[in-house]
């Protein structure tokens, strides 16, 4: 993860995630903000006929410090394996879209 500090004042700082994907051709790298996720979650809720892997809780907490990011950072991780290797979720071109390949 990495925390974004803008330079604006008061536009509060917002985290991103680098999503590295590796196929039997190529590997690709997104980086990704948590509201993507969610977004990709309601997309393929939206879709499929039975329900993806529940995305991992948007935490509203205001001690947001290396471990809490290191948590939701394995959790998006454990959420995303998920995701792929669920048959349903990963025939659905939002889910391609999303990882970029």
């Amino acid at each position: 993860y990495k925390l974004v500090q803008e330079g604006t004042p008061g536009v509060v700082p917002y985290v991103i995630y680098e999503v590295v994907t590796s196929t039997m051709h190529r590997t690709s790298t997104v980086v990704k903000r948590y509201r993507e996720f969610d977004i990709l979650f309601k997309k393929l809720h939206r879709i499929l006929e039975v329900s993806p892997p529940k995305l991992p809780g948007k935490f509203y907490t205001m001690k947001r410090d290396h471990w809490f990011y290191e948590k939701r950072k394995a959790d998006l991780t454990d959420w995303l394996n998920q995701v792929v290797q669920d048959p349903a979720c990963a025939s659905c071109p939002d889910l391609w879209e999303f990882l970029q390949i």
